[in-house]
């Protein structure tokens, strides 16, 4: 997990990084910038908030590995129910203290950044596994900027003809970016879907799911990580056990 707040004292200083991890229950970023994807997410959440972020806080697990206590304050639930509150998330990873002056970062794969002030839509999943309370973790995290609707990467969140626009290819005159005699600044970018856009596509895959109160983590309780349990290795056939001779001797009998 990648923070950009970490801590206010001028003299803290990053110690070593922790190695990242890759967990299993957290799945690799896929695309959804189109409404079908956007709408399979939102069938997969209990809650869809849209919300600032207003404190990140870091404490660790009984198990020593650092969490990061994430308090957004919701300006929008999309069931209309949780408007006003202020919901505190615990994702696995942050900063963790090791003197005054000293402190190490625990860097996990798909969790989102997060920064103070920050805009986002969040999709809360139905079970909170103690990792990521995201519907597969960063897909189910949005950034608003301007009123626009971008993904946890950057990328602007593209809905119905928008989508459709934004996949058509556009043919390249030269290396400068001109296009129909045009030139186009080097960063060109689509614009991302409006937030009453988005939120009309995911009230649409939400209808009729009951609203629940949304779980707040409390960063004075003592908490366990959940870390995931190595999987066995696959067994192997018996016929991959046989030697070399034994497979040749077989053959032969045949």
């Amino acid at each position: 997990m990648k923070q950009n707040h970490l801590m206010t004292k001028k003299s803290a200083v990053l110690g070593a990084v922790f190695s990242a991890l890759t967990l299993a229950s957290l799945p690799t970023m896929a695309s959804m910038n189109d409404s079908k994807g956007i709408e399979s997410l939102a069938k997969e959440a209990q809650h869809i908030v849209q919300g600032k972020v207003v404190n990140i806080d870091y404490k660790d697990s009984v198990e020593g590995i650092p969490h990061t206590f994430v308090t957004y304050q919701i300006e929008d639930d999309f069931q209309g129910r949780q408007n006003g509150r202020q919901v505190t998330l615990r994702f696995i990873g942050g900063i963790k203290k090791i003197s005054d002056t000293q402190y190490d970062v625990l860097e996990v794969s798909n969790v989102p950044e997060f920064n103070l002030g920050e805009e986002n839509i969040l999709m809360l999943a139905e079970k909170d596994d103690g990792q990521c309370p995201l519907v597969r973790c960063s897909e189910g995290f949005f950034k608003v900027k301007s009123g626009e609707v971008f993904t946890e990467s950057g990328k602007p969140v593209q809905i119905g003809k928008s989508a459709e626009k934004a996949q058509r290819p556009v043919a390249m005159d030269d290396q400068q970016g001109e296009i129909a005699g045009k030139t186009l600044p080097a960063q060109a970018q689509a614009k991302g879907a409006s937030v009453q856009q988005f939120k009309k596509a995911v009230q649409s895959a939400m209808k009729g799911k009951p609203a629940k109160e949304i779980k707040s983590a409390s960063i004075a309780q003592r908490f366990s990580a959940a870390v995931p349990v190595a999987m066995p290795a696959p067994a192997v056939p018996a016929r991959a056990k046989q030697s070399a001779q034994d497979i040749i001797d077989d053959v032969d009998h045949q």
